[in-house]
């Protein structure tokens, strides 16, 4: 599940809501649409402005698992 903080998209565990990871795009993002990939690898945010943000969550899983972080799906 996602939610929209103020600077930044909210990746939630579904059914008890718990943050699993915080998404801060480098630039401001007037949020316009959020798309996944079929497999929920990707997510994409895309501004009103043209701006698209592109996050590749299973890289940072990894990322985040190398560092003893890890989330579960």
């Amino acid at each position: 599940m996602l939610s929209v903080g103020n600077e930044s998209l909210h990746v939630l565990s579904v059914p008890d809501l718990r943050l699993i990871v915080a998404l801060t795009p480098p630039l401001p993002l007037d949020l316009r649409r959020v798309v996944w990939s079929r497999d929920g690898s990707k997510l994409w945010a895309m501004g009103v402005a043209g701006r698209i943000f592109e996050w590749d969550l299973a890289v940072l899983q990894g990322e985040m698992k190398r560092l003893g972080m890890e989330w579960q799906r």
